[in-house]
């Protein structure tokens, strides 16, 4: 019977060039040779970095030349030989390549027709640690990292128990990375996860190096510029979707967690919302959704009534305006729009700049670029306080400002050219668009209603742990649609 190319040989010599070959021009690769008390020879490999010396030398290498190696079998080594935690025999070799770059140790033995692998990965990671855009003044503090296995106990330390499952997947046409997609049986729906399982088969990618290679490839719509998957740093987070029946997902190597489904009222939800007290939590909540209206609405409101309807303003307030603009030589929506793109430019050089400087200048920038501008009569002052109250409001929901400059500016042109009627038009269309979008099969403005209150108990504001309905939140009755 003819040999499988890809099995591993009995040769070692032609193990060892097989090997060397695939890897060839890659100078972490480490080699080193053995020989068994009985003088049967042996090659163990490694990357370089990607493994721990101490127990390749006192797990693997000392009791290997310590015991015979002639007539044994991989199993027997195995059992036997190594004291390794963790060691199996393998005979596919793309396999064994790859256990290779995961941080493996690989062992070839001369007469064996199976390679063994040996785990003792030693990889360099960052410590657990609060993540810098999701801080709480009260609450848990750990926060994901790079390495999948770390955050997968994170999360298993508050879901304890057997209704827990994680599944793994290998994603990847050039380097494999390992996906796992986490639930709790008893609470998940489970049309959503075979339709999850559905589109991650469909996902085309070299290499998944962060979690937002899958989600801008799985979400429902690629025009809607509202997030329809939720992503976080925060097993705390985590914990309680998968409590609601939600699905998580995590890559190796990103520190970001999906979750799905996700509704609108998420983007104004705060992890501190559970953790103080529910009147304060409630207010706060309120605000921000004030917040995003504010942000999107307030200057193409403020131009319908400046240009087309002035005298539905206060008279003082309407001469007041009148004569911040006496000497500004640009018409109100040229003002406006002047504005709101030097603030959103100030906001991504803060952004962008190193953090012990970066919010300082945008501050200082801001204000002494505004002051400067109305002395010198380039803008009025009435338009400047809408402008900069309108951009501090949309800081209020980082994950909504991409959605937020988007609708802020195409109200703003639309209420230009046809008023109030625009106006109307731009803020039904936001509407309108918020209604059509789904998320796995959920509609996105789930909960968004004030008789969902008496379901939910946390939807526009979030009542007391004692009156908050049982879990789980999901799976919702709604019409799906089919994939």
């Amino acid at each position: 019977m003819k040999r499988n190319q890809n099995q591993v040989s009995r040769q070692l010599f032609f193990n060892r060039s097989r090997l060397e070959q695939r890897f060839s021009g890659d100078g972490t690769l480490r080699t080193r040779e053995l020989e068994g008390a009985d003088g049967c020879a042996a090659t163990l490999y490694f990357i370089d970095g990607l493994v721990q010396p101490r127990i390749l030398n006192e797990n693997v290498i000392s009791p290997l030349q310590q015991a015979p190696l002639s007539g044994v079998t991989a199993d027997l080594v195995i059992r036997r030989v190594l004291s390794a935690c963790d060691s199996s025999a393998q005979e596919d070799f793309d396999k064994l390549c790859f256990s290779l770059t995961l941080g493996n140790a690989i062992l070839f033995v001369d007469g064996l027709n199976k390679a063994i692998v040996i785990d003792c990965k030693n990889w360099s990671l960052r410590s657990v640690q609060e993540p810098d855009n999701e801080r709480v003044l009260q609450g848990p503090r750990e926060g994901f990292n790079e390495s999948l296995l770390t955050n997968l106990s994170l999360l298993r330390r508050r879901l304890t128990g057997s209704d827990f499952k994680a599944e793994f997947l290998t994603m990847g046409d050039v380097s494999e990375n390992n996906v796992c997609l986490c639930y709790l049986e008893s609470c998940v729906d489970k049309k959503v996860l075979d339709e999850l399982r559905t589109r991650l088969s469909k996902v085309k990618s070299s290499a998944i190096l962060d979690t937002n290679y899958i989600a801008e490839q799985i979400r429902d719509s690629d025009t809607a510029p509202f997030r329809t998957i939720g992503a976080t740093e925060r097993p705390d987070i985590v914990a309680a979707k998968l409590l609601e029946g939600r699905v998580a997902v995590f890559s190796e190597g990103c520190p970001t967690a999906l979750t799905l489904p996700f509704v609108f009222l998420e983007l104004f939800q705060s992890n501190e919302d559970y953790y103080v007290s529910y009147h304060y939590a409630s207010f706060q909540r309120f605000l921000r959704i004030i917040g995003f209206f504010i942000s999107v609405l307030m200057p193409s409101f403020f131009v319908a009534l400046a240009c087309y309807q002035p005298d539905l303003l206060p008279s003082s307030l309407a001469i007041t305006i009148a004569q911040a603009r006496q000497n500004v030589p640009f018409s109100t929506l040229a003002e406006t729009l002047l504005l709101l793109l030097i603030f959103d430019l100030l906001r991504e050089s803060g952004a962008r700049s190193p953090s012990n400087v970066g919010q300082a200048l945008a501050v200082v920038s801001s204000i002494v670029l505004g002051q400067a501008a109305i002395e010198a009569g380039y803008v009025g002052s009435p338009i400047l306080i809408i402008t900069a109250f309108s951009g501090v409001t949309g800081v209020m929901l980082p994950r909504l400002i991409g959605a937020s400059l988007l609708y802020r500016y195409g109200l703003l042109l639309l209420t230009a050219t046809s008023g109030y009627l625009g106006f109307s038009i731009g803020f039904f269309l936001l509407l309108l668009r918020l209604s059509s979008i789904e998320s796995f099969g959920i509609p996105y403005t789930q909960y968004a209603y004030f008789t969902s209150q008496k379901k939910t108990k946390d939807t526009f504001f979030r009542d007391s742990w004692s009156r908050l309905r049982a879990l789980p939140v999901f799976p919702v009755s709604s019409k799906r649609k089919p994939s």
